[in-house]
């Protein structure tokens, strides 16, 4: 069967990214509609292999990612040499990515991972 997410080719962010929630490994997917052009995001293996109801773990943008590895790095472009080099870990949850570097830092980044989010997040009831 064919759809329109399918599991693509390794990258840099291969086997670094891991669901906060649950603790799996997360995994590339590729993604395209009418409205937008095709695009890569990060879903976590539980949520993929489980449904929705396995585990709330958030779908991140490979955009998001790259952006949040360039100020943590410090690049003014993102390197996926550079990355590989320094990231060992990224642990995702729902409002922060956290990379665990190669010098013992632990650095966290709070995130939009999607459109929606900053709208969502302002309905919010305190």
């Amino acid at each position: 069967m064919t759809s329109y997410l399918t599991l693509t080719k390794f990258s840099c962010f291969t086997r670094k990214m891991w669901c906060a929630n649950c603790g799996h490994v997360y995994r590339r997917r590729n993604a395209c509609s009418k409205d937008h052009p095709p695009y890569h995001y990060w879903k976590c293996s539980t949520k993929i292999d489980g449904g929705a109801h396995a585990c709330t773990g958030i779908n991140v943008p490979e955009e998001v990612l790259r952006q949040a590895s360039c100020k943590v790095l410090g690049l003014e472009s993102f390197d996926a040499e550079e990355f590989s080099a320094h990231v060992l870990r990224i642990e995702v949850s729902r409002s922060t990515l956290v990379f665990h570097l190669d010098d013992g830092r632990i650095v966290e980044t709070e995130a939009a991972y999607n459109r929606e989010a900053p709208a969502k997040q302002e309905g919010r009831a305190s």
